[in-house]
């Protein structure tokens, strides 16, 4: 998605049979998921509105960039980035990707009400680093900036936030 002066965009709500409005990509296979690079004035990831890649394979995870004047995480809207496992033909398949890494620029962040910012991994893959820049970071009302893993390494946090950094339930 690409910007323009003073455009808003919004990913809300479900779609089509009770699946978030997203941005994705994945990989099943030996193959790196595809990289997603977002840019918008404004952003608002809202209602379980994503933007995501994971595996279940070997390969890893594609990096997502986002870069917003103003982004907004609420209401279970999420970027995130997983290795993950899936029950297939009666057996664990386990992702053995690493899950990739989130880049997000903005002059103004709000992760709010459930919202999140994840790099996960449930597999053997290494679970990806967060970079979040921002002029002001406010993180309230059960919002997450979050790395974990199960079987492997929880990925880096950084967080550079010029003016504010804001944390508070």
């Amino acid at each position: 998605i690409g910007y323009s002066s003073g455009a808003m965009y919004y990913l809300t709500g479900q779609v089509f049979r009770n699946l978030p409005s997203a941005i994705a990509s994945a990989s099943a296979g030996i193959g790196q998921a595809g990289q997603i690079k977002v840019s918008a004035g404004r952003l608002f990831l809202l209602e379980r509105g994503v933007i995501s890649t994971g595996t279940i394979g070997s390969g890893a995870a594609g990096l997502i960039q986002v870069t917003a004047d103003e982004l907004q995480i609420h209401s279970s809207g999420a970027i995130s980035n997983s290795s993950n496992t899936l029950f297939v033909n009666d057996q664990w398949v386990v992702g053995t990707g690493p899950s990739g890494n989130i880049e997000v620029n903005a002059n103004n962040l709000l992760i709010t009400t459930d919202g999140a910012i994840a790099a996960n991994s449930l597999g053997i893959g290494e679970a990806g680093a967060l970079k979040i820049r921002a002029n002001t970071i406010r993180v309230l009302d059960k919002g997450l900036a979050i790395t974990s893993a199960a079987q492997a390494t929880g990925g880096n946090i950084y967080l550079t936030a010029t003016n504010l950094l804001y944390l508070d339930d």
